[in-house]
């Protein structure tokens, strides 16, 4: 149909694809957002060869490197590059949306969110078409694209503070049921605290981890230079045997139990160590 013979256009012409209210008053009224606002490319998938990809990534490439530098032009002028190279890439207009975003230029924003969700929804491009309609003032329609990214991660910190912000402009704008939007924005607010303090729970259950594993691995250097200088030290043997244990390495743990048992095969009790060790590494690799 008519909508598979869009073309490309350039970023200069973009202006007069979009000219204001016409373009986003049809986005803002549909059920349907992500197919509402016109596409400035063809929103069919097209045959693109490999070569003609790979060049178009390295135009991507080069745009992260001018963005990174906060060279926003340039990276404008890869990103579009990238896109006229293959149209079917759902990052590019990600990336290029992050780009009018920092430019301030909204409306072409919300244009290549909606021609990357179209291709493939992800979190990053509601986000930017969120923080687009937010920056136009459209507080409400901003809220509803920040759940829409929260869909993609509930504990999504930074959605959930943008979308708190979104909240408070509602409600003090006073142009939705206040109640309901001052229950969700205080919802919002609990939920945030209980993900930060779990994530803070959970990095340090992350450091208390990774000093043990410390711990382990010197013990195990420890037990090596003592095996070194003898070999038929079975407290050594049992010892490194249980450190490797401790760190998942059953296998090495079964060696050098095995080594044990033969240096005294009279040890009931490390022989029911190997016993239980050899069966633990069997159930482990059925």
């Amino acid at each position: 149909g008519a909508a598979h013979s869009q073309r490309y256009l350039p970023d200069d012409e973009l202006p007069e694809l979009i000219p204001g209210g016409e373009c986003l008053s049809i986005y803002f009224s549909s059920e349907n957002t992500q197919h509402s606002l016109p596409c400035v490319v063809d929103p069919g998938l097209q045959d693109i060869g490999h070569d003609v990809k790979r060049i178009a990534l390295k135009e991507k490439e080069l745009g992260n490197q001018d963005f990174g530098k906060k060279k926003y032009e340039s990276s404008l002028v890869h990103y579009s590059r990238a896109i006229q190279l293959n149209p079917n890439e759902p990052i590019f207009y990600t990336n290029r949306a992050l780009v009018y975003l920092k430019l301030n230029r909204s409306l072409e924003c919300i244009a290549d969110c909606s021609a990357s969700i179209h291709r493939r929804p992800t979190i990053k491009a509601y986000h930017h078409r969120a923080a687009a309609s937010s920056a136009l003032g459209w507080f409400e329609r901003a809220a509803d694209e920040y759940r829409k990214a929260l869909a993609f991660d509930p504990r999504n910190t930074s959605c959930m503070a943008d979308l708190h912000k979104c909240l408070v402009e509602v409600e003090v704008n006073g142009t939705a049921n206040v109640d309901l939007i001052r229950k969700e924005r205080n919802e919002l607010a609990k939920k945030m605290e209980e993900v930060k303090k779990s994530d803070a729970d959970g990095q340090e259950r992350a450091k208390s981890d990774a000093a043990e594993v410390m711990k382990l691995k010197q013990a195990i250097n420890q037990f090596c230079r003592q095996l070194s200088f003898d070999p038929c030290n079975t407290q050594a043997l049992l010892g490194r045997a249980t450190a490797y244990d401790k760190l998942g390495q059953l296998d090495k743990s079964v060696v050098d139990l095995r080594l044990a048992c033969r240096l005294d095969p009279d040890n009931k009790v490390l022989h029911e160590k190997f016993r239980l060790a050899k069966a633990r590494l069997r159930s482990s690799q059925n």
